[in-house]
C-alpha cells in the first residue's frame, strides 16, 4: 500500500558523518535524502541532541539553511518533541517517519503509538504498528 507521506523525522548522527579528520560532513546519500524531501515539500525535522558540539552545530545549520522545509531541534529527542513536530507540520495527513541511528524501545513503543513509522540505521529494521 502506498501512501502520502506526512513528514520526517531525522537524528542528526542518522544523517551526518564524519570525514578522516574527524570533521562533519554531509554524505552524498544524506545530501540526496534533503534535496528529494526538499523538492517534494514533506517537512523535515533533524533532531540534535542538546550535547552536540557547537562546530557541528553550526555545519548542520549551515546545510539544512539550503533546504527551507528543514527545522533544527535542539533538544533531546522525547515523545513531547514528535507531538510538537505533529503540531508544527498541522494536519498534512499522511505518515510521519523517524529515522533514527540506534534503537530506543521505549521512545519508540510511544511513537508507535502515535502512528509514527520508525527506521533505524544500525538495523535497517523497519518497526511500525500493525492495525
Amino acid at each position: 500500500m502506498v501512501g502520502v507521506v506526512g513528514g520526517v523525522a531525522v537524528e542528526e548522527s542518522f544523517i551526518f558523518g564524519e570525514d578522516g579528520d574527524g570533521n562533519t560532513s554531509l554524505p552524498q546519500s544524506s545530501a540526496s535524502l534533503l534535496r528529494l524531501l526538499h523538492y517534494s515539500n514533506i517537512p523535515m525535522a533533524i533532531l540534535c541532541g542538546d550535547s552536540v558540539p557547537s562546530e557541528k552545530a553550526d555545519f548542520i545549520t549551515k546545510i539544512t539553511t539550503q533546504y527551507s522545509c528543514c527545522t533544527v531541534i535542539n533538544s533531546s529527542v522525547t515523545n513531547d518533541t514528535f507531538d510538537k513536530l505533529l503540531l508544527a507540520w498541522g494536519d498534512a495527513g499522511g505518515i510521519c517517519f523517524y529515522l533514527a541511528a540506534k534503537e530506543d524501545e521505549e521512545l519508540f513503543n510511544k511513537i508507535s503509538n502515535q502512528g509514527w513509522r520508525i527506521i533505524v540505521k544500525s538495523t535497517s529494521r523497519i518497526i511500525q504498528n500493525v492495525v
